[in-house]
């Protein structure tokens, strides 16, 4: 069975929360190993603590997210997940930096808007670190 990591670094509690957590548990509930990584301190981290759902909270945001992005690798070497799925803009460079360091999972980021990509070197270099993009 395929395993995946999802991480949400939203503070708040919205569709996209809803969405990745209805996600983690439907994986789940098939058998596969799903982990998930939220934001610390968030709403997604207190749902997450009625669930079975094994999970950490790290900060994935801003200058701490250096931080929390070095941590996160370490535990996608232990976990070593064929997916790393990321469901929010704030983590993305981060999440995508940790999967990147820590060997060979595949890396997914779900956009939920209508906007396009930024142009650019630095909206080329985050998408670069995705195999895929929805």
């Amino acid at each position: 069975m395929p395993s995946s990591v999802q991480i949400d670094g939203n503070r708040g509690w919205g569709g996209g929360q809803v969405q990745s957590l209805g996600l983690a548990l439907a994986l789940s509930a098939r058998g596969e190993q799903t982990w998930f990584v939220a934001q610390r301190g968030s709403e997604l981290t207190s749902r997450l603590s009625e669930t079975y759902l094994p999970w950490e909270a790290l900060s994935l945001r801003g200058a701490a997210g250096v931080i929390g992005s070095r941590q996160l690798a370490s535990r996608l070497r232990a976990w070593k997940p064929d997916v790393v799925h990321i469901h929010d803009s704030a983590s993305h460079v981060p999440a995508g930096l940790a999967a990147r360091s820590a060997g060979e999972p595949k890396v997914i980021v779900t956009r939920r808007t209508e906007f396009p990509v930024r142009g650019g070197w630095l909206g080329r270099a985050k998408y670069a670190l995705c195999d895929c993009v929805i």
